[in-house]
């Protein structure tokens, strides 16, 4: 199965890129074609991945309890899942990156954790409490 177009936007989309790398990243989906299938597999398997993760990012933030649960002893959960789906996402996003030789821009990832006070970007612990209100 070969690389489409698409995915070469997706590629210059999750890695952070200008529009004008897009020859960068469809020469580097090139050379993964050229040397396996496996290679397509896999980054088609990342970038479904990183849209999963998207999609997911949007639908925990965009939802109408979204509000409420700001408000709500909730907080702590949702704060702990939004930053689980960034953290997932960077994963992919540098697993695409270097599957491609391309050095990702993290830059908007980090700025986000960081605009939600998360300190220590390798740890999330996935068995705190909920705060109580």
């Amino acid at each position: 199965m070969p690389f489409i177009p698409e995915d070469t936007y997706a590629a210059l989309k999750y890695l952070d890129l200008a529009p004008d790398q897009d020859n960068a990243v469809s020469a580097a989906l090139s050379s993964l074609e050229a040397r396996s299938e496996n290679f397509v597999v896999e980054v088609q398997q990342i970038l479904e991945q990183i849209g999963v993760v998207d999609a997911t990012f949007f639908v925990e933030t965009g939802s109408t309890n979204f509000a409420l649960k700001q408000a709500d002893v909730l907080v702590y959960e949702q704060k702990q899942r939004i930053v689980g789906l960034l953290m997932q996402k960077m994963g992919l996003v540098k697993r695409l990156g270097k599957l491609l030789s391309i050095a990702p821009d993290l830059e908007y990832l980090e700025q986000i954790l960081k605009m939600l006070d998360v300190r220590n970007m390798g740890f999330i612990n996935p068995t705190a409490k909920l705060k109580r209100s």
